[in-house]
């Protein structure tokens, strides 16, 4: 009996311990993930435009112009060879709030808002652009050229 009352891992709490054994185990293989994403975040000092690049806004601490490009944070994510699309424009997004100085809820919403439709933009473009490239394709064979 005194033996189960032990804590089985005294450097960890027995409050993580339980909450581990009722949820889900957070492994060291995990944890050098979540280490390994938050190092590969990267600061690109860029000019801005409508693809998706805009200046953090005035407010906050920072008191630098860096412009921040979500478009270029999404590229830098989905380059990983095991994210999906989505995940990659929820972790560009996420760097919007990091990269953000604003000062207000509704600033930040504004922030987030302008780089989620550049985001949303610019999918739909690429969409568009392989839905007619795969039409172009499949009317390919039926395209010949006659001898006059």
């Amino acid at each position: 009996m005194a033996d189960s009352l032990q804590n089985p891992k005294p450097d960890i709490s027995a409050y993580y311990q339980t909450r581990a054994a009722h949820h889900a185990v957070v492994t060291s293989d995990w944890l050098a993930q979540a280490q390994a994403a938050v190092s590969l975040q990267t600061n690109d000092d860029v000019s801005s435009g409508s693809d998706g690049r805009f200046a953090t806004t005035g407010g906050g601490t920072g008191g630098d112009n860096k412009t921040f490009s979500v478009i270029d944070e999404f590229n830098c994510w989905r380059k990983q060879p095991d994210l999906a699309e989505a995940v990659a424009a929820i972790r560009a997004l996420a760097a919007v709030i990091r990269a953000s100085q604003a000062t207000t809820m509704m600033e930040l919403e504004i922030e987030l808002k302008k780089a989620s439709d550049s985001l949303k933009y610019r999918l739909t473009k690429a969409n568009e652009a392989l839905a007619q490239l795969a039409k172009a394709e499949a009317l390919c064979p039926k395209c010949q050229i006659r001898d006059p």
